[in-house]
């Protein structure tokens, strides 16, 4: 009796177990959500990887790991909001490498081998090497253009094609450095000109087409996808998604191009993504160092592909063990800040992926994974003083500014005694071109009404009695703006840090 007895129970146990391990899944309106060890993911490890991405002082928005189909951890840190869209930076150009494959798979395109002069009218008397230039060349980054990237400075091209009047005409101005897909060079052209060879072979921009063949059957909603003067879909940076809708395309790609059955890219798109290429002339690929294809970083040693931007924008893809990770950020890029995604997946993601099925459940390393996804899902506040007396003196009083580079005319503070306090700044000199956002002089963040530009979430402390402190950032945007105003002398230094511009410093007068 008492070996029936176990042998009952062992079998309640393996149902169980078999139960709880459900197989892959496709999301429906929402990803269908699991514990790890449901999925063969150790808890413990999920809250070790997590611990690691989102340490203090990393400016993390959300991380979302996926196993099999389901979401299995989501960690989001206030005040951002994942179902805002998120500014994810360069992985717009693994999106338009996606969308090159959804072209080739209903035959707006024929091959990669296609060449650029089909799509774009190259300028007269172009360089013979130009004019070899393929698709798959640009998907690569591997044109042959000269094309100075970084640092983004003056001298940047990237930086200059965006302020001219004509991006594409500036792209084919410049001259070629080498044969095309003699040497890997990373230009934030080659995405632009693949924007604009399938705005001509479908005959719509690419933030349109991509909505139609691409976000639609994946019920991704598309927020607005910034264009270049001549109204092409920028393809180097400028795709906002939802961490969730970047997930699903991360599970696409794992699942070959597939979507609830329907095909959307070619089939053996993720196969050729991860093969070997030939021109290493390599046995082992062990010996292959990361490589940049189809504008995915792919390193054929773990293996996994990365999409990455910057500000800490992160999808890596593990298609061995059907799991995906996305971060969202607004992290530096240098020093302690800066995710080096491959050490995250070596050292913490791949530990966590234990099993292939299902693990006992751990109620212990659940309830230690949302108290850890708890205790990071706020921002600690500013450490400085409550608004002193003397800022009441200053509350209303509208700073003008000489004119500046940045454009700003005027400012004013809005304070009260119960640390709350309101920010007018004013950009040129027409009323419409300002913007007012509410914010929380005791450290703590406000959230601004919607806003042409976006939600605002904005903070502030006292330094001191002269010296306030704000910190502002769109919620869905991938930066955060700091301003440091000093008051003296009845005029007011203005200081402004942006990731993406030059430190700037502005004097003003009441």
């Amino acid at each position: 009796m008492t070996r029936l007895l176990a042998a009952i129970l062992a079998g309640v146990l393996i149902a169980g177990l078999a139960l709880t391990a459900r197989s892959a899944t496709w999301p429906g309106d929402d990803w269908a959500r699991s514990s790890p060890e449901a999925q063969g993911v150790d808890s413990v490890a999920v809250a070790r990887l997590f611990e690691d991405i989102a340490r203090p002082g990393r400016r993390i928005d959300a991380v979302l790991l996926v196993r099999r189909g389901y979401l299995i951890a989501e960690l989001v840190v206030a005040p951002y909001d994942a179902g805002e869209p998120h500014d994810l930076r360069s992985i717009t150009k693994s999106v338009v490498s996606t969308l090159v494959g959804v072209a080739l798979q209903r035959g707006d395109l024929r091959s990669t081998k296609q060449r650029l002069g089909e799509f774009v009218d190259l300028p007269p008397g172009a360089d013979p090497r130009q004019q070899a230039i393929t698709i798959e060349h640009l998907l690569d980054m591997r044109s042959g253009m000269a094309w100075r990237e970084w640092p983004y400075d003056q001298h940047s091209d990237l930086l200059q094609m965006a302020a001219s009047r004509d991006w594409l005409a500036y792209i084919l101005a410049r001259p070629m450095r080498d044969a095309p897909g003699e040497r890997f060079w990373y230009s934030g052209a080659a995405p632009h000109l693949l924007s604009a060879a399938l705005n001509r072979t479908t005959g719509q921009p690419l933030a349109a087409y991509a909505r139609e063949h691409l976000f639609k059957p994946m019920s991704i909603t598309l927020a607005p996808w910034l264009s270049d003067p001549q109204g092409l879909s920028i393809g180097d940076s400028a795709l906002s998604l939802r961490p969730h809708d970047l997930a699903r395309l991360g599970w696409l790609l794992i699942k070959d191009g597939v979507w609830r059955g329907q095909r959307l890219l070619p089939a053996g798109w993720l196969g050729e993504l991860l093969a070997d290429p030939p021109s290493h002339g390599l046995r082992n690929a062990n010996a292959l160092p990361p490589q940049f294809k189809r504008m995915w970083w792919v390193d054929l040693v773990v293996p996994m592909l990365q999409a990455s931007g910057r500000y800490g924008q992160h999808l890596v893809l593990l298609p061995r063990q059907e799991a995906l990770l996305v971060v969202v950020a607004k992290a530096e890029d240098d020093g302690d800040a800066a995710i080096d995604m491959r050490r995250v997946v070596t050292e913490n993601l791949l530990p966590a992926l234990r099993a292939s099925s299902a693990l006992p459940p751990n109620p212990a390393g659940e309830t230690a994974l949302r108290q850890l996804i708890k205790s990071r899902s706020v921002t600690p506040p500013l450490k400085g003083m409550r608004p002193p007396a003397s800022a009441l003196a200053l509350s209303g009083r509208r700073i003008r500014f000489e004119p500046n580079r940045q454009g700003i005319s005027a400012l004013e503070l809005h304070f009260d005694a119960h640390g709350q306090g309101r920010l007018f700044m004013a950009w040129g000199h027409r009323p419409g071109d300002a913007l007012e956002r509410p914010f929380g002089a005791d450290g703590h963040y406000s959230r601004s009404a919607l806003t042409p530009w976006g939600i605002f979430a904005t903070r502030a402390t006292w330094r001191n009695e002269r010296t306030v402190e704000i910190e502002s950032e769109r919620l869905q945007g991938s930066t955060v703006t700091k301003y440091q105003l000093v008051f003296d002398r009845g005029g007011v230094e203005l200081t402004i840090k942006d990731p993406d511009s030059p430190k700037s410093v502005l004097s003003g007068r009441p």
